[in-house]
Order: C-alpha cells, then sequence, then structure tokens
C-alpha cells in the first residue's frame, strides 16, 4: 500500500504499510538515484506517513520508502514516483484594446502558458461587467466587448486561469470608445437680411464647426458657394452670406461636423434678400 498522498505544488505525504511494527524514512529524487532522504523517524509503526516539502512545483519526483524493525531487519520498497501540482499562475503580457468602435472593443493578450480568458470592464476601477468565460486553454487571448457607449472612457482588466486553477488578473487599463454621432442642429434662423447679404444662425448640441450651403436652387451652386470653413469649434454658430444678388430667391442648409468629421445637415430653408429701390 505505498501511495503518495496531498500532493501540493511543494509537498507530499507518502504512506505504506507494514506486516510488523517498523520505523519508517522516505528517499526521494529528480532520479532513481534519488539524492535526498527524510529524516528517520523511529517509532515502530505499522502504518506509517511521512511529509516529505521542500519541492518544486510541476516536477515528477521519484521516491522509495524504507522500514527496519526492532530487530534490525530492513526492507525498502520498489520504485515509485509523483507529479508536484502546479501552483504558479500564468504571466499575462502584451495587453492591448483594439478595433475600437463606438460600441465596441476587443481585447487581445498572451500568456505563457495555456489558460482561459475573461475580461472584466465598466465606467471605473470597479468594473461591474465580465464578459463570459471562454474556458478554451489558449495562450494567445482575444475576447469582444459589445454594447459600449459612444465615446466613453472604459476600465478594463483581463483575467487568465490555467488548466491547474491557477489565476491571474491584470492591472487595470483603459480605452475610450469613438465618437460617431454626428451633432444635432436646431434653432435654425435667418437673423438679418440685407440686399446682398444674409446671416444665418443655428446651434448644435456639442462642438461642431459650421457651414452655409447656399444658392439659387436645392443644389446649393453657383450663383452661391459653401461658406469658408472655420478653425474653431463651438455650439452656438453664426455665418454671414455675401455676395448675394438683390431681391433674389435662396436656398440654403446648414452644415456642422464635430472634432470626429461626424456631420450633420439641416433641411433646406429660403431667405429672399431684398431689392435695391431709387
Amino acid at each position: 500500500n505505498v501511495a503518495a498522498t496531498n500532493i501540493t505544488g511543494n509537498s507530499a505525504t507518502i504512506t505504506w504499510n507494514t506486516n510488523e511494527s517498523a520505523d519508517s524514512q522516505v528517499e526521494y529524487g529528480f532520479t532513481t538515484s534519488y539524492g535526498q532522504s527524510t529524516p528517520l523517524n523511529t517509532l515502530q509503526v505499522t502504518a506509517h506517513s511521512i511529509v516529505v516539502s521542500g519541492l518544486t512545483s510541476e516536477t515528477v519526483y521519484h521516491f522509495r520508502v524504507k522500514s527496519k524493525d526492532a530487530a534490525g531487519n530492513a526492507a525498502v520498497s520498489a520504485d515509485y514516483n509523483f507529479r508536484t501540482a502546479d501552483i504558479t499562475p500564468p504571466v499575462i503580457t502584451n495587453i492591448v484594446a483594439t478595433s475600437i468602435t463606438g460600441v465596441s472593443a476587443t481585447i487581445t493578450w498572451n500568456t505563457n502558458e495555456v489558460s482561459d480568458s475573461q475580461v472584466d470592464y465598466g465606467l471605473t476601477a470597479a468594473y461591474g461587467t465580465t464578459t463570459t468565460l471562454n474556458a478554451s486553454p489558449v495562450t494567445s487571448h482575444s475576447e469582444s466587448i459589445s454594447g459600449l457607449v459612444n465615446n466613453t472612457l472604459y476600465h478594463y482588466r483581463v483575467r487568465s486561469k490555467d488548466p491547474s486553477g491557477n489565476v491571474t488578473v491584470s492591472t487595470d487599463k483603459t480605452f475610450t470608445t469613438l465618437d460617431t454621432v454626428a451633432p444635432v442642429i436646431s434653432n435654425v434662423t435667418i437673423t438679418a437680411v440685407g440686399t446682398t447679404t444674409a446671416t444665418i444662425e443655428w446651434d448644435t448640441d456639442k462642438s461642431a464647426d459650421r457651414q452655409v450651403q447656399f444658392g439659387h436652387l436645392t443644389d446649393y451652386v453657383a450663383p452661391g458657394s459653401p461658406t469658408t470653413l472655420p478653425t474653431s469649434l463651438g455650439t452656438h454658430h453664426v455665418v454671414t452670406l455675401v455676395g448675394l444678388d438683390p431681391g433674389s430667391l435662396y436656398h440654403f442648409r446648414v452644415r456642422s461636423a464635430d472634432a470626429s468629421s461626424n456631420t450633420a445637415l439641416s433641411a433646406d430653408y429660403t431667405l429672399t434678400t431684398r431689392s435695391i429701390t431709387f
């Protein structure tokens, strides 16, 4: 009944029986040459139990047991072996957020041993949401996150567990989803009309540039052209059209694009310049 039990990453308990009372000792090592022995336990028993400690994790050990009765008769068992447990967690490297859109992202990372894949994420370092565990044992990991909010900073961390149950959790990382939503245009107003000029004003719900496309027809081409784009962004926009024909009907629409080039166009509006009177 020679057996290795209670095996951990750095110890094991060796048990055996003898048909008469005898002492207890275990020889052990990486090969059948052994090289190490436990201290002799001189207690005369028939059920023997010796703890072997100071071992290396995830390693095969050879061992044999020795018992000697009170008369000095010694017995040595055949060779046996056991493997210590894996107690070393995976090493996580190369964590990257890729393929980021306004509502999704893909998180990739590597581990130095095969392990599963999972990502915690949320608006703060408390996370709050976790992807479904991907139990496939791999060293190159890729997990998709969806249902995110446009133009928002997200915190995330990755976790991997090897087949022995050792878990590693990464430090906190962040990424920002893309801004893919165009500005909302409102309050389009003609605030001043002259014989050759007109002033158009409007608002947007976020900072954006400003431009007016205008012409005699709804194709907004000559006589008329888009106004010059400004270098600054804002939420209240004022553009003055110049060089208009007196007493003429003009179609126009306003255009605003945010810093991410998301562009909004208004509906068509009309204005009539004042006639020259003599």
